[in-house]
């Protein structure tokens, strides 16, 4: 076929004349589905899509159709963290299971971004808000359910009182396991290196807190960046001797970023862990099974939480045009999504 811009705009109709098909196949071949297109047929509409440079307006169908798009904006803290990354990765997947389209913006924790994103995402007329790893603003919730958007919170802090549908992890349950499972080992002081300034945090610290309490063992509890390079500085000043503070012999991580950072500064001091320094982290990053010894970590079931959250849209996206995709089973409501449980490796001293 010879390539040629169009005079005007392509239409569905276009494309399968060109091709020889029905605008049926034309869908089929665009939305890779609900039925099995032949090579050569997907071969002749995809020449035809390139030639006549077309591109379905997804906007203008969804608002002709049901005045709302089959996107969800998602708003993170940080994806650089692992555990975010992984949490919006798994939430797109499960999404485009179910024939919706997220997009994404990071927050950096930063009341002006929120805003800034939740007034972006609402003008996109957007099926739904999922805030991952936070809290969402009052304002963010009050000014979505005005216009009829839902706004579900996917793990970060636990709120006394929520304002939007929460799936998240009992963060407290998470420190005190965490904690628990080294005061198993023997150990009579727990440190903890915590993120200041992170609600999950400091919930985090309720939990280590309480079950260092209910043993009558010790703790300490030092500031520590959350990301993986921070840790490993403060760990390496620490466990080096430079800080003039006694150093621990275990160690609970807020985080499973923290943890490989504190086992890498252990390594670079010729500490061996868990014989000289025992880690528990936190998060159950995918990353933590591969390391050696292989992280101990208290996790939760990452993708039953993000079925979970997107169950807490479907009365908001059910109008949307999913024919050419398939669904997910909904969570089953027997099993909180957010229950965290210990997933043991060498870091703490279990056998591998």
């Amino acid at each position: 076929m010879a390539h040629g811009a169009p005079s005007r705009r392509a239409t569905r109709n276009d494309v399968a004349r060109l091709a020889g098909v029905s605008t049926a196949v034309v869908s089929y071949v665009i939305n890779d589905g609900p039925r099995a297109v032949a090579p050569e047929t997907r071969r002749r509409v995809e020449e035809a899509i390139l030639q006549l440079r077309y591109r379905p307006d997804r906007l203008a169908q969804a608002l002709g159709r049901h005045h709302r798009t089959g996107l969800v904006g998602v708003i993170a803290p940080d994806m650089r963290r692992t555990f975010l990354a992984e949490a919006v990765y798994a939430l797109e997947q499960a999404a485009s299971r179910r024939g919706l389209t997220l997009i994404a913006g990071n927050s950096g924790l930063r009341s002006e971004r929120e805003p800034y994103y939740r007034n972006v995402f609402l003008g996109m007329r957007v099926a739904g808000l999922v805030v991952v790893g936070a809290a969402p603003l009052p304002a963010t919730v009050e000014l979505a359910e005005s216009e009829d958007t839902p706004v579900v919170q996917l793990y970060g802090p636990a709120p006394a009182e929520p304002i939007a549908t929460q799936v998240t992890c009992d963060e407290n349950e998470s420190g005190r396991l965490a904690t628990a499972h080294l005061l198993d080992h023997g150990h009579r002081e727990v440190c903890l290196f915590a993120e200041p300034d992170n609600p999950v945090a400091a919930q985090r610290a309720e939990g280590w807190r309480a079950a260092v309490t209910d043993a009558g063992a010790h703790g300490r509890l030092f500031a520590v960046p959350g990301d993986r390079h921070g840790a490993f500085e403060v760990a390496r000043a620490l466990l080096g001797g430079r800080t003039g503070q006694r150093r621990p012999v275990a160690v609970v991580c807020g985080t499973d970023e923290q943890a490989l950072g504190v086992i890498g500064a252990a390594r670079s001091l010729g500490v061996p862990v868990p014989a000289g320094l025992a880690v528990v982290g936190q998060d159950g990053i995918r990353e933590a099974a591969f390391h050696m010894p292989a992280l101990t970590t208290v996790t939760t079931d990452l993708h039953r939480s993000v079925r979970a959250a997107l169950d807490a849209l479907r009365g908001a996206t059910t109008n949307v045009d999913r024919s050419a995709t398939s669904h997910e089973a909904p969570s089953s409501p027997h099993e909180p999504p957010g229950r965290p449980r210990l997933q043991p490796g060498g870091s703490c001293g279990c056998e591998p």
